[in-house]
Formats: structure tokens, sequence, C-alpha cells
């Protein structure tokens, strides 16, 4: 999964088909990978006002199921960090909270008093990741963890600081998942309800949902995951924090996120501009921002991404 960002806007226009030479390449590339199995799912290709969408393949890859269609909603696993850095972008911009701004100040049962709200975007604060110690804390694997159960993990100082802030970048959902209780704490809101209040129903993503797994499991939507081997991937009771993870959407609804850009409806475009652009680098070429994968390509131009396992 994996949503990319060209540096130019588009103007939301009615959609019309790609040419037929692209769409002949689009489908030749697509089809020699799913007939190798190395593709199961949909695309959404667009070009100025005009795009090209498919789906190849099944809901389910495990025995026989249904196919996918181009309206299906996916779990974006880690393709969730850039909605959940643009819920704190509208923050800032409202004056709610400021990058520089402790973490403790929202969160005072953390430990974390040196971590500041532009540590957790850019993946610098050196907490640990959660996961590598919820096995041996969490006794009911029957049963969701919740982000307010990481923070009580958190207040026993059970999940340590690997690292002084700043010192490195190091990809972590503890600080996204650590995000989402922010928005949470400062809006006054639940994390899903701030999301759709003021993140999908304003730029009309209809069918984009935080899941709430009180109410609902992986298993209960359409579309399951699935692992290269084609198994597919069971419900964990890490899949009750959010904030790193945890979005459903389709490809029309992120295709209207990306056209929101630059629109009244979006966040202004000094808070966007710094958000995608470097603020961390992490390899050869390869860059961090506020919730966005960054990669100057040849001729000047800017890849603006985010994938999701």
């Amino acid at each position: 999964m994996c949503l990319l960002f060209h540096d130019v806007p588009i103007e939301a226009q009615a959609p019309e088909l790609l040419d037929s030479t692209s769409i002949i390449a689009i489908e030749d590339y697509f089809t020699k990978l799913f007939d190798e199995g190395k593709f199961n799912g949909v695309a959404l290709f667009h070009r100025d006002s005009k795009q090209y969408a498919f789906a190849k393949g099944l809901k389910s890859c495990e025995g026989t199921g249904d196919s996918l269609t181009i309206q299906d909603q996916f779990q974006l696993a880690s393709l969730s960090k850039p909605f959940t850095a643009y819920a704190v972008l509208q923050l800032i911009e409202r004056g709610l909270i400021n990058m520089e701004d402790s973490l403790t100040e929202f969160l005072p049962c953390t430990p974390y008093n040196n971590v500041t709200i532009r540590h957790l975007l850019t993946h610098t604060s050196g907490i640990g990741y959660y996961a590598y110690v919820t096995d041996s804390l969490w006794d009911s694997p029957e049963n969701m963890m919740s982000n307010a159960d990481l923070l009580t993990m958190m207040e026993c100082k059970e999940i340590p600081n690997y690292f002084a802030p700043s010192r490195y970048f190091d990809y972590c959902n503890t600080n996204y998942a650590l995000l989402a209780n922010v928005i949470a704490n400062v809006s006054g809101m639940p994390f899903h309800d701030y999301m759709n209040t003021h993140v999908f129903e304003p730029l009309g993503m209809e069918h984009s949902e935080i899941m709430q797994s009180e109410t609902r499991d992986a298993t209960m939507y359409d579309v399951q995951g699935h692992f290269p081997n084609r198994e597919s991937k069971l419900p964990s009771y890490l899949d009750g924090i959010v904030g790193d993870k945890g979005m459903y959407s389709t490809l029309d609804d992120l295709l209207r996120f990306y056209q929101a850009k630059g629109t009244s409806q979006f966040v202004n475009d000094s808070i966007w501009n710094e958000a995608t652009m470097p603020q961390e680098k992490y390899g050869r070429n390869l860059y961090y921002g506020y919730g966005w994968r960054i990669k100057p390509i040849q001729n000047g131009d800017t890849l603006v991404y985010h994938n999701g396992w």
C-alpha cells in the first residue's frame, strides 16, 4: 500500500480516462506481476484531469473468495501515519499546539519530558517500540490493547528511551500512537471521532475510518491482509492501538485527499510545505518530513509518499 504525491497541486475535476497507450502499459506491467504472484490489489493512476483505476485478485488470498473491486476498503497500515500527522498539523495551524511543545504537556503520565511534538512527527524521539515489550506485559492476547493501555505501560516506565531525542532517526510506531493520544487530549475527542469530524468529512472521504476495536476487528472487513506467501494476516491484540496504523480507506478517498491540497479545506500551504520538506535523513537520498517519506529524483522533481506493510 502506498500513497504518492507529486509536487504540483492538481485541481479536482471530473475524471477522464488516461490515454490508451498509458493504459496498455499499466495493464501489461501489472498483469505480468499478477501472473507471477507478485500483485494482488488495486491501483489508481492520476495525471492532470485523467485517471485509470483497476483491481486484480481476491479480497482474501486463502482459498477462493470474491474478486477485489476499486471501491474496496483497505487497512492502510503505516500509510495511516500521514493522516495522523495531518491532524497534528491542523492543531498546530489552529494554535492549539506547537512543534516544540513537550509531550508531557499533553500526556503528563509519560516519562518523556524532553520529547517534543516535532520529535514524534520525525521519528527522532528515541522512545522504544511498544511491540518489543507488550508480549511479555499483556497477559490477555484475546483482548485488544488500546492507546490508553499503552499510556499505562509508559506511566509504569515499561517502554524505555533507547537514545536521547534528536540523536538519530528511528522509524517507530510508538511515536504516532502517542500523537493519536495527543490529538485526543488536545481536542477533547476520541481520536477516531476527531479524524471523522475534522479530516475525513471535510475532505469528502466518505469511506475512510479509524478502526474501533471494541466494536469491530480486522476479520469484519471484506478485504483481508496477507503475507508474501499469501497466508492471511490474523488479527492481533495490537490492532487496537491506532495512530500508527488502524485507518481504513479506499482509492477514491485517497485521491480526494490528494486533490484537496491547495483548497480552503486543507491546511495552509506554509505548514503543508514544511511537512513535505526533508526534516530528517535516514538513508542515501532518503528523507522524512512530518509523516511523509521524501525522495528527490532526477530533473529536480521530488517524490513525497508513504508506504504501509
